[in-house]
């Protein structure tokens, strides 16, 4: 398997993950990069196969759209820290132009530095967005 060639920003605001045939959520994307994302999820996911996915896009950040279809082709999992969830690395497949410059957007959000611990961190407002609640 080929090893990342850039780093993914970890998410302050975790991303629905949706099935893409009806709504209920397959986990959350932690971390995301210009190709791919790391989901955090109950279920256990065939790796080595394309899914057919929908990420939530958040109303506050200004997407007009709700959800952005794609295509994951998810290559690892992994336990997570908590035995109850499971670890996945995706890689993104088939992406238009539109849904790139959408990822582009999404990997630009505030995230935590890759060169800060948390320990270090002493005020989250830098971190925080302002989204509407369901």
């Amino acid at each position: 398997m080929k090893k990342r060639t850039e780093d993914r920003r970890h998410l302050v605001l975790y991303l629905d993950v949706l099935h893409e045939k009806h709504d209920s959520t397959l986990g959350r994307c932690v971390n995301i990069s210009r190709n791919g994302i790391m989901i955090i999820s109950r279920e256990d996911i065939d790796i080595e196969r394309p899914m057919k996915v929908r990420l939530a896009l958040p109303a506050r950040a200004g997407f007009s759209d709700k959800y952005l279809p794609i295509i994951l082709d998810i290559k690892w999992k992994k336990k997570d820290v908590n035995p109850d969830y499971l670890c996945y690395g995706a890689l993104f497949a088939g992406m238009t132009k539109k849904s790139m410059e959408i990822i582009e957007q999404l990997s630009s959000f505030p995230a935590f530095s890759n060169n800060k611990k948390m320990s270090e961190i002493t005020d989250l407002s830098e971190y925080v967005i302002d989204i509407d609640e369901e």
